[in-house]
């Protein structure tokens, strides 16, 4: 398992789908980023891989291990956790 925190507008979890060798991808946003990310990514057609989940979180409001639970996460299982550096993402 991979959760990703602040994904923000990096396609890491595109870009390495192939390598990914069906790990599930947890990519956790605020929804106002993350709602413009899943739009852009269905208006360019892009192939989006099963084994990633969009997360909406209020980092400020909502504890991250319960948002993750309630996604699908299963703790105990091998996990890394990515947060992305802002301003460096494109789509």
């Amino acid at each position: 398992m991979q959760p990703r925190l602040r994904a923000g507008f990096d396609t890491r979890a595109l870009r390495f789908a192939g390598r990914n060798r069906g790990t599930k991808v947890f990519e956790l946003d605020v929804a106002t980023t993350q709602q413009p990310k899943i739009e852009i990514m269905h208006r360019k057609k892009m192939d989006v891989p099963a084994e990633l989940v969009f997360v909406p979180i209020d980092f400020d409001k909502e504890d991250l291990f319960e948002v993750l639970s309630n996604a699908g996460y299963q703790e105990g299982q091998k996990t890394l956790f990515c947060r992305t550096v802002p301003g460096r993402a494109r789509l």
